[in-house]
């Protein structure tokens, strides 16, 4: 039942009997949240989470986000994407070199409000 409800979040039901190697990079690191659902993570911890998405993945991964935010939990993201991270985070840090050059409120995303 926590795979079915987690592949249901991830909105992962149509591919739910594909072997992951045969996914899409996209639905691979959808099936990759939603594992983190079935054990219970308060905090995700996302490396590029846009990479290789297109606009209809994007937007799969920011209701997961905010679904998953809603239910009390936090993300960390990491990503070269600043104008999703600017749409989607409450507060950015900027690295160069090693070094913080920015830590700035967004106001809040979206969905927390």
């Amino acid at each position: 039942e926590a795979v079915a409800s987690a592949m249901a979040q991830a909105q992962l039901e149509a591919v739910s009997a594909t072997h992951p190697y045969d996914l899409s990079i996209d639905l691979r690191k959808d099936l990759v949240m939603a594992a983190a659902l079935i054990v219970g993570s308060r905090i995700l911890l996302l490396d590029e989470p846009t990479l290789g998405r297109d606009r209809q993945a994007i937007g799969r991964l920011n209701k997961f986000i905010q679904d998953f935010v809603r239910r009390g939990g936090s993300v960390l993201a990491t990503t070269h994407d600043r104008r999703w991270a600017a749409q989607t985070a409450d507060r950015i840090l900027s690295v160069d070199r090693g070094r913080l050059y920015e830590d700035r409120q967004t106001g809040g995303t979206p969905w927390c409000e």
